[in-house]
């Protein structure tokens, strides 16, 4: 017997306006008169043709630049907004974890949240009182439990949101960015309870822009662009889409030395072009630049960071003194045996010039994804670095 998909989606579609102006009679005229699949003036498609399905068990992960419609998908699903056109169906009790602090009341307690919140989530009095002490051990909150959470970090607000989500005991969840803001170790805990939650057969539609978590957790990925399915399917492969697509360098604005960047690749020993590494890996990166002016007493300097700012790790440099640079030259920079944990990485480069001013600066040079243990701050980075003239 074919098994039942838990969630379906169909042809989805979100309009949304960018001014609309209720105040005027003409606005709800139109508004009222149109056809749902044309636009007025000032409106979009947050979203467009949104299909996808989900079977007992499965996680699916949803991915895209901001802006894309991710969000937007999952607060149709958890009822917080309406479709303009499609429809879906869940076939179980829905848990949702989409916007921080989203189900609490700030004047109100934890405690006194964990009761309103679990309620909005379908859980009785008494099942709450049951689950009460397991909530807040989870959130490890106990000795705020009784603070208006007003006061809370925004990361204590996600511990007691997901605490108390997943108590529902819920078929289907659904996860957005948010776990971003709490500190590792209570991610960590999450991930694995969520994992847990899977092999119980509990359905996860996940958010996120860490691509490590999509290969880790997720059986399938709709990636979105401009509120469209840009593609749907193996996990591997969009993940790789994502990082080409989404982290090309822009055209490098010209400064006064008018040092240009002409080419850059980022590879493995076999030559092949890559997005993604495994820990232990060596990786090399090529750089083609072309100096219209003599600089002398140079320093070349590279940087890793996360994308966005997005900072659990220090920021780890490397230069290197260059004593003149004039025409094309090509930096061979490589990361022996990286000892990157999982997530993105930016490289940055810039090269200073003998008074230490910036010749050029480019600090999202390339971006790539490291496959390894958990993401964690790193300590050591050997490199080794030369620069060489175009052949």
């Amino acid at each position: 017997m074919k098994e039942e998909p838990v969630v379906q989606v169909r042809n989805l579609g979100k309009v949304y306006s960018r001014k609309p102006n209720f105040l005027k009679p003409s606005y709800w005229l139109h508004y009222l008169s149109r056809n749902k699949h044309q636009l007025m003036s000032d409106e979009f498609w947050a979203l467009k043709n949104i299909n996808f399905e989900l079977k007992k068990g499965e996680c699916i992960g949803i991915i895209g630049k901001n802006g894309a419609g991710k969000s937007t998908i999952l607060k149709i699903l958890a009822k917080v907004t309406e479709p303009t056109i499609g429809g879906y169906l869940c076939n179980g009790k829905l848990g949702a974890l989409i916007e921080v602090g989203a189900g609490f009341h700030p004047e109100m307690t934890g405690r006194e949240n964990i009761y309103l919140n679990g309620s909005i989530l379908g859980m009785s009095k008494q099942e709450i009182n049951a689950k009460f002490k397991s909530i807040v051990d989870f959130a490890e909150m106990w000795d705020f439990i009784d603070t208006p959470i007003k006061k809370y970090s925004s990361g204590m607000y996600v511990r007691l949101g997901f605490a108390t989500a997943i108590h529902t005991e819920p078929d289907i969840l659904l996860v957005d960015e948010i776990l971003a803001v709490g500190d590792e170790n209570f991610r960590v805990k999450c991930y694995n309870k969520i994992r847990e939650l899977m092999d119980k057969g509990v359905c996860i539609i996940l958010v996120t822009h860490q691509m490590y978590l999509v290969r880790r957790y997720c059986d399938r990925v709709v990636y979105l662009k401009k509120g469209q399915i840009e593609f749907q399917g193996d996990k591997d492969k969009a993940v790789e889409m994502y990082l080409k697509e989404n982290f090309e360098v822009e055209k490098l604005k010209q400064v006064n030395t008018g040092v240009e960047i002409l080419s850059k690749r980022i590879f493995d020993k076999t030559g092949k072009e890559r997005a993604s590494f495994k820990t232990g890996e060596d990786i090399f990166i090529d750089v083609e630049l072309n100096f219209p002016k003599k600089l002398k007493g140079n320093m070349i300097r590279f940087w890793l960071t996360r994308p966005g700012g997005y900072g659990d790790i220090p920021s780890i440099f490397v230069s290197e003194p260059v004593s003149s640079l004039l025409g094309k030259k090509k930096i061979k920079f490589k990361i022996k045996k990286n000892p990157l944990c999982s997530g993105n990485f930016v490289l940055g480069l810039a090269i200073l010039d003998k008074n230490s001013k910036f010749a050029l600066m480019k600090g999202d040079l390339l971006v790539f994804e490291i496959i390894g243990g958990d993401p964690e701050a790193i300590v050591e980075m050997p490199f080794e670095l030369e620069v060489i003239t175009k052949p």
